[in-house]
Protein backbone atom coordinates (compact mmCIF):
# COMPACT_ATOMS: atom_id res chain seq x y z
CA UNK A 1 0.00 0.00 0.00
CA UNK A 2 2.78 2.59 0.96
CA UNK A 3 4.70 1.66 -2.68
CA UNK A 4 1.17 2.42 -4.35
CA UNK A 5 1.14 5.37 -2.45
CA UNK A 6 4.18 6.37 -3.43
CA UNK A 7 3.92 5.86 -7.07
CA UNK A 8 0.49 7.92 -6.87
CA UNK A 9 2.35 10.73 -5.36
CA UNK A 10 5.08 10.44 -7.93
CA UNK A 11 2.17 11.08 -10.77
CA UNK A 12 0.72 13.55 -9.48
CA UNK A 13 3.70 15.79 -8.68
CA UNK A 14 4.59 15.21 -12.00
CA UNK A 15 1.22 16.24 -13.62
CA UNK A 16 1.32 19.45 -11.38
CA UNK A 17 5.03 19.81 -12.82
CA UNK A 18 3.56 19.40 -16.30
CA UNK A 19 0.49 22.09 -15.45
CA UNK A 20 3.15 24.44 -14.05
CA UNK A 21 5.13 24.43 -17.08
CA UNK A 22 2.51 24.79 -19.60
CA UNK A 23 1.36 28.01 -17.70
CA UNK A 24 4.43 29.78 -18.18
CA UNK A 25 5.52 28.57 -21.40
CA UNK A 26 2.24 28.24 -22.86
CA UNK A 27 3.43 25.02 -24.58
CA UNK A 28 1.20 22.44 -25.17
CA UNK A 29 2.01 18.96 -24.15
CA UNK A 30 1.99 17.34 -27.78
CA UNK A 31 4.49 20.24 -28.44
CA UNK A 32 6.79 19.66 -25.23
CA UNK A 33 7.02 16.25 -27.11
CA UNK A 34 7.39 16.85 -30.71
CA UNK A 35 9.31 20.00 -30.51
CA UNK A 36 13.23 19.72 -29.95
CA UNK A 37 13.48 23.44 -28.12
CA UNK A 38 10.43 23.20 -26.20
CA UNK A 39 11.34 19.38 -25.19
CA UNK A 40 14.85 20.55 -24.22
CA UNK A 41 13.33 23.36 -21.85
CA UNK A 42 11.00 21.18 -20.58
CA UNK A 43 14.07 18.20 -19.19
CA UNK A 44 16.45 21.03 -17.83
CA UNK A 45 12.81 22.26 -16.36
CA UNK A 46 12.27 19.09 -14.51
CA UNK A 47 15.59 19.28 -12.81
CA UNK A 48 15.83 22.69 -12.01
CA UNK A 49 13.16 21.80 -9.22
CA UNK A 50 14.72 19.14 -7.36
CA UNK A 51 17.53 21.57 -7.12
CA UNK A 52 18.27 21.37 -3.07
CA UNK A 53 17.60 24.69 -0.67
CA UNK A 54 14.26 26.61 -1.64
CA UNK A 55 14.04 28.03 -5.23
CA UNK A 56 11.39 28.91 -7.54
CA UNK A 57 11.64 28.55 -11.33
CA UNK A 58 10.13 30.53 -14.19
CA UNK A 59 10.10 29.44 -17.97
CA UNK A 60 9.72 31.81 -21.18
CA UNK A 61 10.47 34.97 -19.06
CA UNK A 62 9.67 37.99 -21.78
CA UNK A 63 11.47 40.98 -20.65
CA UNK A 64 10.52 44.24 -21.94
CA UNK A 65 13.28 46.64 -23.54
CA UNK A 66 13.90 50.24 -23.54
CA UNK A 67 12.86 50.01 -27.62
CA UNK A 68 9.34 48.34 -26.86
CA UNK A 69 10.81 44.80 -27.79
CA UNK A 70 11.36 41.88 -25.67
CA UNK A 71 14.34 39.92 -25.40
CA UNK A 72 12.89 35.97 -24.03
CA UNK A 73 14.90 34.39 -21.02
CA UNK A 74 14.68 30.45 -21.81
CA UNK A 75 14.67 29.36 -18.20
CA UNK A 76 14.92 30.41 -14.68
CA UNK A 77 15.58 29.66 -11.25
CA UNK A 78 15.29 32.35 -8.53
CA UNK A 79 18.04 30.06 -5.61
CA UNK A 80 18.56 31.42 -1.97
CA UNK A 81 22.45 31.99 -3.43
CA UNK A 82 21.13 34.35 -6.51
CA UNK A 83 19.60 34.11 -10.31
CA UNK A 84 20.17 31.20 -12.47
CA UNK A 85 19.94 32.42 -15.78
CA UNK A 86 19.48 29.47 -18.27
CA UNK A 87 19.94 29.14 -22.39
CA UNK A 88 18.89 25.96 -23.43
CA UNK A 89 19.91 24.29 -27.15
CA UNK A 90 18.83 20.86 -28.07
CA UNK A 91 21.30 20.42 -30.49
CA UNK A 92 23.08 17.23 -32.03
CA UNK A 93 26.00 17.13 -33.91
CA UNK A 94 29.45 18.89 -33.25
CA UNK A 95 29.61 22.36 -32.20
CA UNK A 96 32.32 24.80 -32.81
CA UNK A 97 32.55 28.39 -30.80
CA UNK A 98 34.26 30.72 -28.83
CA UNK A 99 32.98 33.63 -26.44
CA UNK A 100 33.96 36.23 -28.62
CA UNK A 101 33.18 35.46 -32.02
CA UNK A 102 28.81 36.32 -32.97
CA UNK A 103 28.41 33.07 -34.15
CA UNK A 104 29.00 29.67 -33.34
CA UNK A 105 28.79 26.80 -35.63
CA UNK A 106 26.47 23.37 -35.91
CA UNK A 107 28.29 20.75 -38.26
CA UNK A 108 25.73 17.61 -39.27
CA UNK A 109 26.62 14.18 -40.97
CA UNK A 110 23.74 14.66 -44.23
CA UNK A 111 25.01 11.30 -45.51
CA UNK A 112 27.09 9.93 -48.37
CA UNK A 113 30.36 12.09 -46.84
CA UNK A 114 28.49 15.04 -47.11
CA UNK A 115 28.76 17.50 -43.73
CA UNK A 116 26.46 20.44 -43.51
CA UNK A 117 27.39 23.30 -41.27
CA UNK A 118 25.18 25.86 -39.73
CA UNK A 119 25.60 28.92 -38.02
CA UNK A 120 24.02 30.22 -34.64
CA UNK A 121 24.05 33.46 -32.62
CA UNK A 122 27.13 32.71 -29.89
CA UNK A 123 24.71 31.94 -26.79
CA UNK A 124 27.66 33.45 -24.43
CA UNK A 125 26.84 36.58 -25.52
CA UNK A 126 23.21 35.63 -26.27
CA UNK A 127 22.35 35.12 -22.15
CA UNK A 128 25.10 38.17 -21.70
CA UNK A 129 22.78 40.76 -22.87
CA UNK A 130 20.34 38.38 -21.12
CA UNK A 131 21.50 39.56 -17.74
CA UNK A 132 21.70 43.01 -18.40
CA UNK A 133 18.13 42.79 -19.14
CA UNK A 134 17.44 41.58 -16.11
CA UNK A 135 19.22 43.50 -14.13
CA UNK A 136 17.13 46.49 -15.08
CA UNK A 137 14.03 44.25 -14.43
CA UNK A 138 15.01 43.44 -10.67
CA UNK A 139 17.98 45.41 -9.71
CA UNK A 140 22.20 44.12 -8.99
CA UNK A 141 21.99 43.29 -5.82
CA UNK A 142 21.27 39.84 -7.22
CA UNK A 143 23.88 37.70 -8.07
CA UNK A 144 23.43 36.45 -11.73
CA UNK A 145 25.36 33.03 -13.39
CA UNK A 146 25.09 31.91 -16.75
CA UNK A 147 24.59 28.63 -17.68
CA UNK A 148 24.30 27.63 -21.49
CA UNK A 149 23.24 23.85 -21.48
CA UNK A 150 23.13 21.82 -24.78
CA UNK A 151 21.29 18.62 -25.09
CA UNK A 152 23.73 15.14 -24.38
CA UNK A 153 23.45 13.93 -28.31
CA UNK A 154 25.82 16.83 -29.70
CA UNK A 155 29.15 16.93 -29.18
CA UNK A 156 31.36 19.90 -28.19
CA UNK A 157 34.63 20.80 -30.87
CA UNK A 158 37.61 23.46 -29.38
CA UNK A 159 35.35 25.25 -27.50
CA UNK A 160 37.40 28.52 -26.58
CA UNK A 161 35.15 29.86 -23.13
CA UNK A 162 36.72 32.82 -21.01
CA UNK A 163 34.68 31.55 -17.54
CA UNK A 164 32.53 33.99 -17.31
CA UNK A 165 29.81 31.32 -18.00
CA UNK A 166 28.98 27.37 -17.76
CA UNK A 167 28.74 25.48 -20.92
CA UNK A 168 27.40 22.02 -20.13
CA UNK A 169 25.31 19.75 -21.45
CA UNK A 170 22.60 18.48 -19.99
CA UNK A 171 23.42 14.99 -18.44
CA UNK A 172 25.93 17.80 -15.94
CA UNK A 173 23.85 20.44 -14.89
CA UNK A 174 22.71 19.24 -11.81
CA UNK A 175 26.12 18.00 -10.50
CA UNK A 176 27.10 21.79 -11.60
CA UNK A 177 24.39 23.49 -10.27
CA UNK A 178 25.00 21.54 -6.75
CA UNK A 179 28.66 22.26 -7.17
CA UNK A 180 28.24 25.85 -7.96
CA UNK A 181 25.56 26.26 -4.91
CA UNK A 182 27.68 24.80 -1.99
CA UNK A 183 30.86 27.30 -2.86
CA UNK A 184 27.98 30.47 -2.53
CA UNK A 185 26.72 32.12 0.19
CA UNK A 186 22.92 32.60 0.93
CA UNK A 187 22.44 36.32 -0.11
CA UNK A 188 18.13 35.95 -0.77
CA UNK A 189 15.33 34.60 1.64
CA UNK A 190 12.51 33.01 1.15
CA UNK A 191 10.12 36.07 0.74
CA UNK A 192 12.64 37.53 -1.23
CA UNK A 193 12.58 35.05 -3.78
CA UNK A 194 8.94 34.83 -3.74
CA UNK A 195 8.49 38.81 -4.12
CA UNK A 196 11.38 38.03 -7.40
CA UNK A 197 9.42 35.31 -8.62
CA UNK A 198 5.78 37.04 -8.57
CA UNK A 199 7.54 39.81 -10.09
CA UNK A 200 9.54 37.31 -12.96
CA UNK A 201 6.29 34.94 -13.10
CA UNK A 202 4.27 37.73 -14.35
CA UNK A 203 6.44 38.09 -17.53
CA UNK A 204 5.61 34.73 -18.23
CA UNK A 205 2.85 34.28 -18.95
CA UNK A 206 3.13 36.08 -22.55
CA UNK A 207 -0.50 35.91 -24.44
CA UNK A 208 0.04 34.36 -28.38
CA UNK A 209 0.51 38.11 -29.99
CA UNK A 210 3.13 38.89 -27.58
CA UNK A 211 4.82 35.63 -28.61
CA UNK A 212 3.82 36.47 -32.41
CA UNK A 213 5.40 40.30 -31.69
CA UNK A 214 8.46 38.45 -30.59
CA UNK A 215 9.38 35.98 -33.46
CA UNK A 216 7.91 39.29 -36.04
CA UNK A 217 10.87 41.22 -34.15
CA UNK A 218 13.81 38.38 -34.51
CA UNK A 219 12.59 37.97 -37.84
CA UNK A 220 12.72 41.70 -38.83
CA UNK A 221 16.43 42.61 -36.84
CA UNK A 222 17.72 39.06 -39.39
CA UNK A 223 16.56 40.47 -41.93
CA UNK A 224 18.13 43.92 -41.51
CA UNK A 225 21.51 42.04 -40.63
CA UNK A 226 21.37 39.87 -43.91
CA UNK A 227 19.73 42.95 -45.99
CA UNK A 228 23.57 45.03 -43.78
CA UNK A 229 26.07 41.95 -45.46
CA UNK A 230 24.46 41.63 -48.58
CA UNK A 231 25.55 45.48 -49.31
CA UNK A 232 28.63 44.96 -47.55
CA UNK A 233 27.95 46.68 -44.74
CA UNK A 234 28.95 45.28 -41.11
CA UNK A 235 25.64 45.21 -39.38
CA UNK A 236 27.43 46.37 -36.07
CA UNK A 237 29.43 49.09 -36.65
CA UNK A 238 28.80 50.41 -40.19
CA UNK A 239 32.10 49.45 -41.24
CA UNK A 240 32.91 47.79 -44.83
CA UNK A 241 32.60 44.12 -44.87
CA UNK A 242 36.01 42.38 -46.45
CA UNK A 243 35.80 39.28 -48.16
CA UNK A 244 38.80 36.70 -46.23
CA UNK A 245 39.95 33.24 -46.14
CA UNK A 246 39.95 31.65 -42.80
CA UNK A 247 43.47 29.99 -41.40
CA UNK A 248 42.36 28.12 -38.82
CA UNK A 249 39.52 25.99 -37.13
CA UNK A 250 36.64 24.01 -37.79
CA UNK A 251 36.49 26.95 -41.09
CA UNK A 252 39.87 26.73 -42.15
CA UNK A 253 39.71 27.29 -45.93
CA UNK A 254 36.23 28.80 -46.53
CA UNK A 255 35.87 31.98 -47.45
CA UNK A 256 33.79 34.46 -45.01
CA UNK A 257 33.45 38.40 -44.13
CA UNK A 258 35.33 40.48 -41.77
CA UNK A 259 34.33 43.76 -40.84
CA UNK A 260 37.11 45.98 -41.78
CA UNK A 261 37.58 47.77 -38.33
CA UNK A 262 39.29 45.20 -37.31
CA UNK A 263 40.36 44.31 -34.15
CA UNK A 264 38.25 47.07 -32.85
CA UNK A 265 35.05 45.40 -34.54
CA UNK A 266 35.14 41.37 -34.45
CA UNK A 267 31.84 40.98 -36.75
CA UNK A 268 32.31 38.04 -39.25
CA UNK A 269 29.70 36.33 -41.45
CA UNK A 270 29.50 33.69 -44.01
CA UNK A 271 29.92 34.59 -47.45
CA UNK A 272 27.99 33.53 -50.18
CA UNK A 273 28.80 30.55 -51.91
CA UNK A 274 29.46 28.82 -55.70
CA UNK A 275 28.81 31.17 -58.49
CA UNK A 276 28.03 34.65 -56.45
CA UNK A 277 31.21 33.61 -54.40
CA UNK A 278 33.47 33.72 -57.93
CA UNK A 279 31.74 36.76 -59.52
CA UNK A 280 32.60 38.46 -56.12
CA UNK A 281 36.02 37.49 -56.09
CA UNK A 282 36.38 38.35 -59.64
CA UNK A 283 34.71 41.63 -59.17
CA UNK A 284 37.33 42.54 -56.20
CA UNK A 285 40.03 41.71 -58.42
CA UNK A 286 39.18 44.34 -61.39
CA UNK A 287 38.98 46.44 -58.00
CA UNK A 288 42.27 46.43 -57.43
Amino acid sequence: MALLDKIKNQIEKQEDLKEQYYEQSGASWLRTIFNNGTKGEYQIYKKLVNVPGYNKCVANCYLPKDDGTTTEIDLLMIHETGIYVIESKNYIGYIFGSSKRRYWTQTLNAGRGRIEKHQFYNPVLQNKAHIRQLKEIVGSFVPMYSYIVFGDKCEFKNLELDGTCRVIYRSELMRALKMDINEKSKVLTESQIDALFEKLDSLSHSDTNKKKEHVVEIKQERERIEKDISNEICPKCGGKLVLRTATKGPNAGSKFYGCSNYPKCKFTAKAPTGLKLLIKEIEQKNQK
